[in-house]
This record gives structure tokens, sequence and C-alpha cells, in this order.
């Protein structure tokens, strides 16, 4: 469960576990409800442990989860992955140009963690922090709108640089084939209307997240979903070209998109990660991504979701668009 951002609480085992933050969102103590105290935590100011007792959370600077089968922990963010021991992001900040300042050394450098000052500061959300006007115990950035806000290629191209690349209409047909024609047909109106996914999402066409899907009340056309569809790949397209450099085979971007067009949190996946830093792909990057919350927020395995990201692979690594679920 989380408050204001943070996780606070646990349900697990049939215990609960409260998490007690310090001012920067990093979790210092962990107890039970009786009041017991299970985690002990202290962590160096760029993230490493410096010691802890009973069990570590590893929930720093307002991060909600962290990757600790590499080793150290690798802290997703939004936009970036930040690991521990490198104390800078993996990759520069997705904002490009538009965020160096010229009288701001500290911007001249898109991979810098916090302008080098994680005593202070926090960005959970992996864009670079402002240089003025910030309360050092809040999140330098909270982002509220679309991945369209960020900066996704309307710069000028550099010559002979790409294009960036686009789905095939077969990634297209795989994509509709896993999504399915997502709504509840009206007889009177003889349109689509929006539908729960299982998962306490609004959706409406071929797996468009509506939320509360206000401007899709009164339904849609398939021809109106197929547009919509185009729409979100668009988005999605300029995205996944930043994060491959558009060195990726038509086979790979394709599976890359699917994966992306799925997964919420797809830009800081281990599997984006890697593409982004040329680090071979196997499997398991895939398939690390076939579970879901249930509605006690739990994380379980989706047998669906399983062979979905199986197939990305199969489409990935082999060129094998599999559409049989």
């Amino acid at each position: 469960m989380t408050f204001e951002g943070q996780r606070r609480f646990d349900y697990l085992n049939g215990n609960l576990y409260s998490y007690h933050p310090d001012a920067l969102g990093t979790v210092r103590l962990v107890t039970m409800q009786d009041v017991s105290v299970s985690g002990d935590n202290v962590l160096y100011p760029w993230g490493q442990s410096w010691t802890y007792s009973g069990s570590s959370t590893n929930l720093f600077a307002g991060f909600q989860n962290w990757d600790g089968n590499v080793g150290a922990p690798m802290y997703p963010g939004q936009f970036r992955v930040y690991p521990v021991n490198y104390g800078r992001w993996l990759t520069p900040d997705p904002s490009g140009k538009k965020a160096v300042r010229l009288d701001d050394p500290q911007t001249w450098n898109a991979y810098a963690y916090v302008r080098n000052n994680p005593t202070t500061l926090t960005d959970p959300s992996g864009l670079l922090t402002p240089a003025g006007g910030v309360d050092p115990f809040e999140s330098t950035h909270v982002y509220t709108g679309t991945i369209e806000s960020i900066d996704q290629g309307t710069e000028e191209r550099p010559a002979g640089e790409k294009a960036q690349q686009q789905v095939s209409q077969q990634g297209i047909d795989f994509i509709k084939s896993w999504e399915g024609w997502n709504g509840t047909l009206d007889e009177a109106t003889g349109l689509s209307l929006p539908k729960d996914d299982g998962f306490g999402n609004g959706t409406i066409g071929w797996g468009h997240n509506c939320g509360k899907c206000e401007d899709f009340a009164g339904g849609m056309t398939k021809s109106q979903g197929d547009d919509l569809l185009q729409s979100d790949l668009v988005v999605l397209e300029k995205s996944v070209s930043r994060i491959t450099g558009r060195k990726a085979t038509q086979q790979q971007f394709d599976a890359l998109v699917a994966f992306a067009f799925n997964v919420r949190n797809y830009q800081s996946s281990t599997l984006m990660h890697n593409v982004a830093s040329g680090v071979p792909v196997t499997e398991a990057h895939f398939t690390a991504y076939g579970h879901a919350r249930n509605s006690q927020g739990i994380l379980v395995s989706v047998p669906s979701l399983l062979r979905r990201r199986e197939s990305e692979w199969d489409v990935y690594a082999s060129g094998v668009y599999n559409s049989s679920h």
C-alpha cells in the first residue's frame, strides 16, 4: 500500500509490515503489527548498504522497486535505471538537450544523479533535477503528462542518422492477436463500450488503457479502434526507437514495441536497459514480466502474460510471430 507516492505497508503471509522512511524517502525501519522491529536499515548517500539488522527493504530515496538479481541493487525509475554502485544513471536524461542550461554546469552531465547531491535531493522518476525552487524533502520531479511530453525526437536529426523505426504489419497483427478486441457490444448502437481488463483498468479497442474511460463512454467502432491503435503505436515507436538507437532489426523492434504496449513501466525494465546498453537480451528478460498484482496487491504469476512474453521472445530471437494463445 502506498501513501503520497511511497510504499508504507505490505501484507505478506498473514503479517502486516509498516515501512518508516526518512526525509528523503529511504526506508530506515520496518515494524510489524505487534510493533516489533523487523528490519533496521542504514544506507550510504548514493544508496549502497552501510549496515542493517533483520530484513532489508532496499527502498531507497523514493524508489518503489528494486532489482536485486544483478548483485548490488538497481533501481528502475519511471524513465531510466539507477545502479547504486555506479552513483549515476545508466542512460542519459530522456529530455535530451532541452534539459541543459549553459549557466548550470550540473545539467551538462546527462548521466548525473540528483545533480551530484544525494544528501538533499531525490529523483525516482529519472528526469533531471531542476536548478532551483526545489523543496529538498520532496521528489524533484513529478511526471503527470504522457510520454509525448518528453522529447522523443522532435529535434533535428543529424545527417546520416537512421529514421525512426516503425512496427511492421506483422507486428501490428501480433499485438492485435494478443490484445484482442476490448469492448462490450451495445446492441442498441452497435458500438463497443469500455470494459475492465480484469486488473481494475478500463480498456477499449485494441488494448487501449483509458482509465475511467469518460472520453469513450459512448463506445467506438472497430475502424475507430484501429485509428486509436495507430496513435498509441506512434508514441511507442518514438520511445523504443530512442532506446534501440534505431539499430534493432525489424523483428526485434516489433517484439520490443509489443512488450512496451503491454508493460506500463517498460522504460525502466531490465530488458530495455540491456537493449539501450548493448547487453545481450535473453528470454528471461521477457518472461520476468509475466506477473501482475492481484486485488490484494500481491504479485502473482499470470499464465497468459507468461505465454505472451514467450511469444514476444520468439519474435525477437527468431522472427516467429506466434499468435496462438
